[in-house]
């Protein structure tokens, strides 16, 4: 299970560096006043933030417990 464990570990790292690119590219669109892209990249960076904090949970919860 300790696999299992750091596969979930790395996976929401993965999440997590692409969470940070797409708020980056969100406030380059700020930048350049296009609130649409904004937006698109934003709301994409809250999804993969969301799915890294669930698997960072899953990836605890599987070396705690089990």
């Amino acid at each position: 299970m300790k696999v299992v464990s750091n596969i979930l570990f790395f996976v929401g790292s993965g999440i997590l560096l692409f969470a940070i690119l797409s708020f980056e590219l969100g406030l380059r669109a700020m930048k350049n006043d296009e609130k649409e892209k904004m937006k698109g990249h934003n709301k994409r960076g809250w999804k993969a933030l969301m799915l890294c904090g669930a698997m960072y949970a899953l990836s605890f919860i599987t070396a705690l417990f089990v």
